[in-house]
């Protein structure tokens, strides 16, 4: 599902047109909540990724230099092997036991979605969650007589999120993995 699927999708929900001089219209703000909505999932899914980083002289890495927003660490690896790391207050660098390059696996923030072509960093299940929330915060910021719809679509935001978070993931897909 592409931005200008999402945001179709929430203007036929709002009962608005989605020809080209509405889409242009609404595009801005509806792109403001869509990216409201991926950050939200994405501290509930918590997606990974890896990437290479080199060790400075200090023995750190700096996690604000990685190619995403960065929740968490998952792990870091040197030479085939798990290495232990520890981060340093709230400023996104990490201590860790080891030198050279390492693949550090993180949790992340998918990139914003700008263009109409993007397509959201989050798995395909998760994207008509985008256009329901998007439809919640555009009642909400509405007049009186669509406040109303907000609750009912937030609450659906909320369910479908907590009843697809229940089926990802597997029993066996969860560990200790940072024993420092």
């Amino acid at each position: 599902m592409t931005l200008n699927d999402i945001t179709v999708g929430a203007l036929d929900r709002l009962d608005r047109g989605h020809d080209a001089q509405t889409l242009e219209m609404w595009r801005d703000k509806l792109t403001m909540f869509a990216n409201d909505a991926l950050t939200d999932l994405a501290h509930a899914i918590k997606p990974v990724r890896t990437e290479k980083a080199l060790i400075s002289l200090d023995g750190t890495i700096d996690a604000n230099a990685f190619e995403r927003d960065c929740i968490g660490i998952v792990s870091i690896t040197a030479y085939g092997r798990d290495v232990p790391f520890v981060e340093c207050g709230t400023s996104g660098v990490f201590k860790v036991k080891a030198e050279g390059s390492v693949a550090v696996t993180y949790a992340y923030v998918p990139k914003r979605l700008s263009s109409p072509s993007d397509v959201p960093e989050l798995p395909e299940r998760f994207h008509p969650l985008i256009v329901i929330y998007v439809v919640a915060r555009e009642r909400m910021s509405g007049d009186i007589s669509t406040q109303k719809g907000f609750a009912a679509h937030m609450r659906l935001y909320e369910t479908m999120k907590a009843e697809m978070l229940k089926k990802s993931g597997s029993a066996d897909a969860y560990g200790f993995i940072n024993r420092w």
